[in-house]
């Protein structure tokens, strides 16, 4: 039996890990941009606490990279307002606890008929600290999902290699942004066992993926540009 004294450490240490739960969530971390340019995020407070929240807006140029770590990006600052092309409304709200704010992101150049490679940004949804002092809110790290208004002229081009039975060479040689579906769930996999893995490239970007299954000669693999419209076999 479970004396007095544990029982109170198993409260207090469930009660600090509640406390410093993640308070926001983001409905989806890809954004593909409609005809004019635009878009929409979702944001939604699940902690029982008020959030502050603000979003920051990145340019992101992956060119030739080996990892995500080396893509160059420029945050748009006040230092930089010419180079502005792409906003965010609202980028300062509050979120009460269940609450859930619409996200509108907006093209600012108006004409999109010479997009010769993706534009691709990232949006950082972050607590806003300043706003948030002496208030009661939970350790949150944010999220930073992706928006990308697609090439004109889609040119869906890459590199594959197979590097070893769990491993392959992924380069991304187009326009545009690709993913790359991994397919080996057969007649004799199990609920348990997992057999489908989805990566995704960036023009410019090249990466290593390490595979949670063996690839063999019944492994379906597909390379797919944003909305399926192209599709390439891989053998």
């Amino acid at each position: 039996m479970l004396s007095y004294k544990k029982i109170l450490s198993i409260i207090l240490i469930s009660q600090l890990y509640s406390n410093y739960s993640f308070g926001m969530d983001v409905d989806k971390m890809m954004v593909y941009a409609n005809t004019k340019g635009n878009g929409e995020l979702m944001v939604s407070n699940r902690s029982r606490s008020i959030e502050y929240v603000k979003l920051n807006i990145s340019k992101i140029d992956c060119e030739g990279v080996e990892s995500s770590k080396q893509c160059r990006q420029t945050e748009f600052s006040k230092d930089n307002l010419l180079m502005w092309d792409l906003s965010v409304e609202p980028n300062k709200f509050i979120l009460h606890p269940g609450e859930e704010k619409h996200i509108n992101i907006r093209n600012l150049k108006n004409n999109l008929s010479n997009v010769k490679s993706d534009r691709v940004y990232k949006i950082t949804i972050l607590p806003d600290r300043d706003r948030q002092k002496g208030q009661n809110f939970s350790v949150n790290y944010g999220y930073a999902p992706y928006f990308i208004i697609p090439a004109n002229n889609q040119n869906v081009k890459y590199k594959f290699k197979k590097l070893s039975k769990n491993k392959v060479h992924v380069e991304n040689l187009g326009n545009t942004y690709f993913k790359i579906n991994i397919n080996n769930c057969g007649k004799n996999h199990t609920v348990e066992q997992k057999c489908n893995y989805t990566g995704h490239l960036v023009p410019g970007r090249k990466r290593d993926l390490t595979i949670p299954f063996d690839i063999d000669a019944s492994t379906s693999i597909k390379i797919l540009n944003y909305d399926e419209s192209i599709k390439y076999e891989v053998n």
